[in-house]
C-alpha cells in the first residue's frame, strides 16, 4: 500500500477584494495595465509563499490572471471566441462559453502573459489547465461537423503551447481540470476519445500528467482514465462512492480531493484524517496525494487561505509512511 507522498492545490485561487476591484478598473480602462500587473504579482507571490510555508509539496500561481479555466485559450487559440456567460455547473459562478467558428490551431504563445512565472522560479510548479475534451464540451461549436476532430485540433494546440512554454524549470506536472469527465459515465466512443486526446499530449510533453475530477463520482471515469498515460488521478472525496471505487486495481497514484472547496466550513485535522485512512484502507494505490476537492476561487480569500493552512498542518502529520 502506498504512503501519503505530496500535497498541492488544484487550481484557481479566490482573488481579494482589492485585486478584484482593480481588475473591474482594468476591463472599464480606469486602471493601467502596470498597475494591474503588479497587484496581481503580488497577490501570487503571497499566495505561493502561503504553499510554501505550509509545506506543500508543489506550489500553483493561483491562476489569479484567468477570468475562467476556460478563458485563456478562448482567447487566443485560433477558431475560437469568447461567448456569453454560463453557469459554472452547480456553482454561483459563471464562465464565458467559448464559441468555435472556424478551425482550431495554435497561432502564438500565450500562457506566459496569464502565469506569474516569476513567482513560481525556484520552487516545484504545477500547470492546471482544461483538458481537450473538457474544453469541447463546454463550448459552442459552430463549425466541426466531427465532435472527435474538434477535440483533437485542441488537443495539437494545448499541447503546441505547453511546448513553447520551452520546459522552465518550475514546471514538474502538468494537471489537466477534467469536471466533465465525472459528470456522468462516458459513453464508450467519449471515453476512448479522451484518451486518445491526453496520450496525444503525453506523446509530446516530458513532465508528469496529472488528471484531476471534480463535482461528480470518479468511478464514473475510472477505467478511462486508467487507460490514460497519466501519472496520477485526482478526485473529489465528498461526491466519490468509495465502495465503488474499491472494485478497480489503480496501479497509478491517486490525489484525494479531502478538504471541500465549496464549503465554508472549516474541517477538523482529526475529521479529515479519518477520511484519509478511509480512503487508504478501500482504496490501495500505487501511492496518494491530498489537495483540497476543486478550486478555491468558491470561497473568500480569507477562508481559502486557511484551507490551505490546513492542508499543510495534515500533510504534517499524514507525510510518508507509518503516521496511522
Amino acid at each position: 500500500m502506498g504512503s501519503v507522498t505530496e500535497s498541492h492545490l488544484v487550481g484557481l485561487h479566490a482573488r481579494s477584494e482589492g485585486l478584484m476591484k482593480l481588475m473591474r478598473l482594468g476591463r472599464e480602462g480606469k486602471v493601467s495595465f502596470e498597475t494591474l500587473k503588479d497587484h496581481l504579482t503580488k497577490e501570487a507571490l503571497s499566495l505561493v509563499e502561503l504553499q510554501s510555508s505550509a509545506g506543500l509539496t508543489r506550489v500553483v500561481d493561483g491562476q489569479l490572471a484567468w477570468h475562467d479555466l476556460l478563458r485563456p485559450i478562448s482567447e487566443n487559440v485560433e477558431g475560437l471566441k469568447v461567448g456569453p456567460l454560463a453557469r459554472w455547473f452547480d456553482n454561483n459562478v459563471f464562465y464565458k462559453k467559448p464559441i468555435v467558428h472556424s478551425r482550431i490551431s495554435w497561432n502564438k504563445p500565450f500562457l506566459p502573459d496569464y502565469l506569474c512565472s516569476s513567482c513560481l522560479e525556484g520552487r516545484r510548479g504545477k500547470l492546471v489547465i482544461a483538458d481537450p475534451f473538457t474544453f469541447a464540451k463546454l463550448s459552442e461549436n459552430n463549425y466541426y461537423r466531427s465532435f472527435d476532430d474538434l477535440v483533437l485540433d485542441l488537443s495539437e494546440a494545448i499541447a503546441t503551447e505547453i511546448i513553447k512554454l520551452g520546459s522552465p524549470r518550475w514546471l514538474s506536472m502538468l494537471q489537466f481540470s477534467s469536471p466533465v469527465l465525472v459528470k456522468a459515465r462516458l459513453k464508450s466512443d467519449d471515453a476512448e476519445l479522451f484518451t486518445e486526446s491526453i496520450n496525444l499530449i503525453k506523446r509530446r510533453v516530458s513532465v508528469p500528467i496529472m488528471v484531476h475530477t471534480f463535482f461528480g463520482d470518479l468511478t464514473n471515469a475510472l477505467p478511462l482514465l486508467l487507460d490514460a498515460k497519466v501519472e496520477v488521478i485526482g478526485f473529489d472525496l465528498t461526491v466519490t462512492d468509495l465502495k465503488k471505487l474499491r472494485e478497480y486495481d489503480i496501479d497509478r497514484t491517486l490525489c484525494v480531493g479531502l478538504i471541500d472547496a465549496r464549503n465554508s466550513y472549516m474541517e477538523s485535522e482529526d475529521q479529515l484524517l479519518k477520511d484519509l485512512s478511509r480512503v487508504i484502507d478501500l482504496v490501495p494505490a500505487r501511492a496518494y496525494h491530498i489537495s483540497p476537492t476543486a478550486d478555491l476561487e468558491f470561497l473568500p480569500k480569507d477562508l481559502a487561505d486557511e484551507k490551505v493552512r490546513l492542508l499543510g498542518r495534515v500533510f504534517k502529520r499524514v507525510g510518508g509512511d507509518g503516521w496511522r
